[in-house]
């Protein structure tokens, strides 16, 4: 028997899963954690090498972003893998007799 938070996590696990990999790994992996931390490391890193935005942008910035979206893709495929064992776990739980 699941409880209530139990019973949300499983739906938003549902939803999550319904998407095509591709596309949960765009999102979740590329849009939601590659490029937001390449432009805060590149951000972070002009401010700790005091150079200038300019000099970020020719470079760095584009280094991290590539960096990053492969990162993203690894961090996506993870985190999707983690989801669906949850998920799994969730079902069989759900499943039990009271």
């Amino acid at each position: 028997m699941l409880n209530e938070l139990e019973k949300v996590s499983l739906v938003n696990y549902e939803k999550r899963l319904a998407l095509p990999k591709w596309k949960y790994i765009l999102l979740f992996g590329i849009i939601g954690w590659g490029l937001p931390v390449a432009i805060i490391v590149t951000i972070i890193n002009m401010f700790t090498d005091k150079k200038s935005l300019a000099y970020m942008l020719q470079g760095e910035l584009w280094i991290n972003l590539m960096g990053f979206t492969v990162g993203g893709i690894a961090f996506g495929l993870v985190t999707r893998m983690f989801i669906r064992k949850k998920y799994l776990k969730l079902k069989d739980k759900e499943q039990l007799p009271e």
